[in-house]
């Protein structure tokens, strides 16, 4: 996006998702180094210019569920306002699986910053949520909830829900030429054995 299409788009805010108006922002933001540069030609608020730019600056799979409007820009704000991108993930998270409120993310991170509080102590102070019931109930494979997180940071980078991820995962997996596999396997054994009756020689 260039200048000219950013300031386009900040004049036309109608039907755009945050993480496109963030993008113009940031565009804009680059090149005049300040908001109220921003504010001017284009009539729009300090407070929302900054607020669009910190979601655009959230790691992408997040700022999609922005998009999606099943994280609200208030909730996004407070993420943005966590420094370590795990804990960024993990509140995120959190948020989806737990339908926290702005509020008690608010409280969350404050916890974090404040009382040198991790993340998860910090959900489970002020939620009573314990780390291990954020997984979502129907997940009964034996793997850990850490493993689960990352699976699904996967995911939303990709723009998917974990499950719909998963699927797809598991579909490709089965699409595997079974015989193909198998026969590059015997190929590598033969080169294998080969090398080793030379070195015999």
């Amino acid at each position: 996006m260039n200048n000219h299409e950013a300031l386009q788009l900040l004049n036309n805010l109608e039907g755009r998702k945050p993480s496109e108006i963030g993008e113009a922002v940031d565009v804009l933001y680059n090149e005049h180094g300040s908001y109220k540069q921003i504010s001017r030609p284009t009539g729009v608020s300090l407070d929302f210019l900054s607020l669009h730019r910190r979601i655009y600056q959230l790691p992408r799979g997040i700022h999609w569920k922005v998009d999606e409007g099943i994280i609200t820009t208030g909730q996004a704000y407070q993420i943005s306002r966590v420094v370590n991108d795990d804990d960024k993930w993990l509140l995120a998270i959190t948020i989806v699986e737990k339908n926290l409120r702005s509020s008690e993310c608010e409280n969350v991170v404050n916890n974090v910053l404040n009382n040198n509080l991790s993340m998860r102590e910090a959900i489970s102070a002020v939620t009573g949520v314990r780390f291990a019931e954020i997984s979502p109930p129907m997940l009964l494979l034996p793997i850990s909830v850490d493993f689960w997180f990352r699976m699904t940071r996967l995911a939303w980078d990709n723009q998917q829900d974990w499950q719909d991820f998963c699927y797809q995962s598991i579909r490709q997996g089965m699409d595997v030429n079974l015989k193909e596999a198998a026969s590059q396997l015997e190929a590598i054994a033969a080169s294998l054995r080969e090398a080793g009756e030379a070195t015999r020689e």
